[in-house]
Formats: C-alpha cells, structure tokens, sequence
C-alpha cells in the first residue's frame, strides 16, 4: 500500500505532507477502516519511502543493463524547469537479453555550473559510474550544440585518464533528428530574418528569438516603444508574424481573452488562441491550426480591436497560412512518428521511411 501512495504521490505530484491530511486519512477509512492503520503518518517517512523504491528500482535498471545484447547508448538535453533550475535529463537505449528495443529514463540532474561541455561530462560519467556501464557506452544522441562535441570529448578523456578503453567522440557522436528537423522548419516559417545566436557558457546555437526581456527599470514608454518595435519585427516575417502578434495580444490579459472570446460566431465552439513559442516549431503549427479553425472569430475581433490595425490578416494572408500549414503536414506526422515508443525497432524505423517521404516533396 505505501508504494502505491508513492506513486500516486509522484504521478499526482502531489505534495509529501497529503497524508497527513485528515480528509485523505478519511477518504481510506470509508473505503477500508483496518487500512488506515497502515497509512504513513508523516511526510518524512512518504519522502524515505520514495528513496526506498527510487534505489530499487534503479537496482531493477542496472540488472537489465548489465544483460543488454548491445552496447548502451544515451541520449541527453539540457533544459530550464519551471522553478529556474537547469537540468540534465539522460535516457538509455538498449536491446533487451530478449532482443526488444528498450529506452529508459537514468537521471535527471541538475547542472549548477556553467553550461560547458567539461561540466556536462562530469554528470555523464558519474551517472554511467552509477550503473555500471562506463565500458559499455555506445552511441550518443544530442542537439547540435558545440558543448555537445565537447562533452563526448571530455567525457572519453576522463574514462581513459581513469584506465579505460574510451571511445571515438567523433564516430559516437550522432545528431537528433528532431532538433533538426526544428531548425529546418523555422527556416522554412521565417527564414533568415528572426534568426539569432544564442550563447550559454559553451553553447552557439542557432534559435529564434522573441526578446521578453524583463521590464527592470524601463518606465512606460520606454516599455511601450520596445514592445512596438518587437511587434514590427514579427509584422515583417509576413502572415505568421502578424498571427503571432495577435495572439500576444488575446492572451496578454484576462480582458483581451475574454473579449476574444465572447465573440459571437454560430456553429462555432468557444476556443482559445494557441501560443507560439521559440523552442518548438509545433507551437506554431498549433497556433496556425487554431488560426483557421477561428478565422470568423478572430476577423470578428480584429474589426473590434483598433491597436491590432496594423496585424489585421488579409485574405492573401490567410491564403498563406493555409499554404503554410499544407506545407508544414509532412513535418508534422514525422514528428508524431519520432515520438513513438515501444515499437519493435525503436523509433529509427518511423525516421528513416520519413526521410525519404521528405525528399519527394
């Protein structure tokens, strides 16, 4: 039963202190008095029992590791929580001692240094430690970041310098089709002209930018005259540009939102604009998608609204999201195909028919 309040804890993530809640203790009681009893009765021993299955299950883990067919290969990305925190997620590929295409999470760590390759091999290395899977260690997959290179090349050093084999840093190191296939679209939605660096300790990486900088000592019409500036830039990539300004503007208030919405329009449902954003392409796609399911609405709403005078779609506009998102479809299902699990072969055998699907466009 304490396991099943663990992971009802973690799938939920709810809060450790939920069972010492009086209304979940009775919530139990109604359903089966003598199990109250075996309820935790603080949140300390929920927190000591999530250490207690996180350790068997990481023991489960390296069992099936220690039997794989092949060698193990990683795949691992950076990325910003909610709360600020940059964090390291690594996830495992293998065949199984029964032939099966397997892929599970090993950690998500926190990376608290500068975002460099050496420091991301520090976290690597420890990990595979961790599982003992330092001499097994086959390929890897990774966005095209230059700290990426790095890293494979610090982390094959570090293995030798402590008397290992190491590996080819050049050889094992492969590039995520998804992240590409990112790049290229953005190309193809707004090509050269919202193209930007970004550096992050070691990182170059082409991204496209919004710039949401906080308004820190900015009066107001220091605010206002960025804010317009940033709107002509968007107005400048065409259609998708300007579609990307009106949804900043619908979702930058609960008023905008609600005007948008009590836009009355027969036989059609009441439906929120979605929100682009600059990590990934399928933002846009949503937001497009949402664009031609509201067009009566969203035209309602521009004839209403005299600050989006300058963003209002025209039909040629509107024949250029449609054109846009025919476009976009194949890239969309390929997508959806790389994301599969547990499919036989792991998700290579969707990639690789999608490759050739893109070339005959």
């Amino acid at each position: 039963m304490r396991k099943l309040i663990v992971e009802w804890i973690i799938d939920r993530r709810h809060s450790f202190n939920e069972v010492e809640a009086e209304s979940f203790r009775k919530i139990i009681e109604y359903i089966d008095k003598a199990a109250v009893s075996k309820l935790p009765h603080s949140h300390n021993t929920i927190r000591s029992d999530c250490l207690k299955y996180f350790n068997e299950a990481k023991g489960i883990i390296r069992e099936h590791l220690s039997t794989a067919r092949s060698k193990i290969h990683l795949s691992f990305d950076l990325s910003t929580s909610s709360s600020c925190k940059a964090l390291l997620a690594i996830t495992a590929h293998w065949t199984s001692n029964d032939y099966k295409a397997e892929a599970t999470l090993l950690a998500i760590r926190e990376l608290e240094e500068d975002h460099t390759g050496e420091n991301i091999a520090v976290i690597i290395y420890d990990m595979a430690k961790e599982y003992h899977i330092v001499e097994k260690l086959g390929y890897f997959m990774m966005d095209n970041a230059t700290n990426n290179d790095k890293a494979l090349k610090s982390l094959n050093s570090q293995i030798q310098t402590d008397g290992g084999v190491g590996f080819d840093p050049i050889e094992t190191r492969l590039r995520c089709f998804g992240h590409i296939m990112n790049l290229a679209v953005k190309d193809l939605l707004y090509g050269p002209k919202k193209k930007g660096k970004r550096r992050n300790g070691d990182i170059d990486e082409e991204e496209f930018v919004d710039n949401e900088e906080e308004n820190i000592g900015e009066d107001e019409s220091e605010i206002k005259k960025r804010t317009e500036t940033e709107k002509k830039r968007w107005r400048a990539l065409g259609a998708v540009g300007k579609a990307h300004n009106i949804v900043k503007w619908i979702r930058g208030k609960p008023q905008h939102r609600q005007g948008f919405l009590n836009q009355q329009v027969e036989k059609l449902k009441r439906k929120m604009v979605q929100a682009d954003n600059a990590t990934r392409w399928n933002s846009t796609w949503n937001m497009l998608d949402t664009f031609l399911d509201q067009r009566e609405r969203i035209e309602l709403y521009l004839n209403s609204v005299p600050e989006l005078k300058d963003d209002k779609l025209t039909n040629s506009d509107w024949e250029d999201i449609e054109t846009m998102m025919t476009l976009l479809k194949p890239f969309k299902m390929l997508t959806i195909l790389g994301e599969e699990r547990g499919t036989l072969y792991g998700s290579v055998s969707s990639i690789l028919w999608g490759f050739d699907m893109l070339l005959d466009l």
